[in-house]
């Protein structure tokens, strides 16, 4: 400001110099020259704040922005994780019932097979195979691991009886090699529906419990996760029903 006014000053000096003027006249030029210099100054000083304030809002807003951004992606991240990991694990649990499905289907499809070496001896007990066909018929018809439970149950019991039955009733058909080798078939489709089933519940839990855990809950609740049933056993299962022969 000093400079401006000693340049204003000296410009005055020279022009008053040149033209020959009053002292009155070259005072008052002086003055209002110099208040004139003095508002310019004061303007320029004020807009060359007002600009930096604007700038630096500028700065704050657009922080401001990209924590905002930063959040909402954050967010974004969590759920589309959360999502992910909840439909893998759900797969993990169909794909495990799925296997159930086949190994129940496989082991209910060894029946007609029995028959067939069955017949060939004699008459084999009806009375007890109709248990046995209800019985598959439950294991095509189930869909939810509490179905293919009860329906394992009833064809465990069924098979048992059936078998029991017949091998009483022709021992002659622990000679046969094809009846042996069902038997031993069928054994082994009974360790791989265990096997499976302990896959199953396995992957269940896992997904049960991230469906219920926060904050997955919440992700699960958006987006229709529901908690799956366990394959478990039914109350009463152990006991074998009583069959008549007559």
């Amino acid at each position: 400001t000093k400079g401006i006014l000693t340049f204003f000053t000296k410009l005055c000096n020279s022009v008053l110099t040149a033209t020959p003027v009053s002292a009155v006249v070259y005072n008052n030029f002086f003055i209002n020259m110099q208040i004139i210099v003095e508002i310019g100054v004061k303007i320029y000083y004020n807009t060359l704040i007002l600009l930096k304030g604007i700038i630096n809002m500028k700065k704050k807003s657009l922080i401001v922005i990209i924590v905002i951004l930063a959040i909402i992606g954050i967010i974004i991240a969590f759920i589309a994780g959360s999502y992910n990991g909840l439909v893998e694990k759900r797969e993990q649990v169909d794909n495990a019932q799925a296997t159930i499905s086949t190994q129940l289907q496989r082991r209910a499809d060894l029946i007609p097979n029995f028959v067939s070496t069955v017949k060939g001896y004699s008459d084999y007990e009806q009375n007890t195979y109709l248990a046995v066909t209800e019985a598959r018929s439950a294991v095509s018809g189930a869909k939810t691991a509490n179905e293919q439970a009860k329906a394992n149950e009833q064809l465990d019991s069924a098979i048992s009886v059936w078998v029991n039955a017949i091998t009483e009733a022709y021992p002659e058909l622990k000679a046969d090699k094809q009846y042996t080798a069902l038997q031993d078939e069928l054994s082994g489709t009974e360790n791989r529906i265990a096997r499976a089933r302990i896959d199953y519940n396995s992957a269940a839990k896992s997904y049960n419990v991230s469906v219920k855990k926060f904050p997955k809950n919440i992700i699960a609740g958006i987006f229709g996760f529901e908690k799956v049933e366990y394959f478990e056993s039914q109350d009463g299962a152990e006991s074998v029903p009583q069959v008549s022969f007559d």
